[in-house]
């Protein structure tokens, strides 16, 4: 049985093409997905497309400076 929902928070290469796809073929409905690099965010999202975005936040982790995360709640459009 897969769980509800599943947490991930990649390096900057992002989750790449093995673990998305496996994400996509998982059945799980709910992925909370964290980026800090919002390429490669995308690039993963476009190989998820099971899953739609609920909602998205900026989160200020490293004040001063330049860097901020991206947290993205999905939910399986099926």
């Amino acid at each position: 049985m897969p769980p509800d929902l599943v947490v991930v928070n990649p390096p900057r290469r992002g989750l790449g093409p093995d673990l998305s796809s496996w994400l996509e073929r998982s059945g799980i409905p709910h992925l909370i997905y964290s980026s800090c690099f919002p390429g490669t965010l995308v690039e993963d999202l476009r190989r998820m497309r099971s899953y739609q975005i609920r909602a998205a936040k900026l989160v200020d982790m490293f004040p001063h400076t330049s860097h901020v995360e991206c947290v993205v709640l999905m939910s399986r459009a099926d």
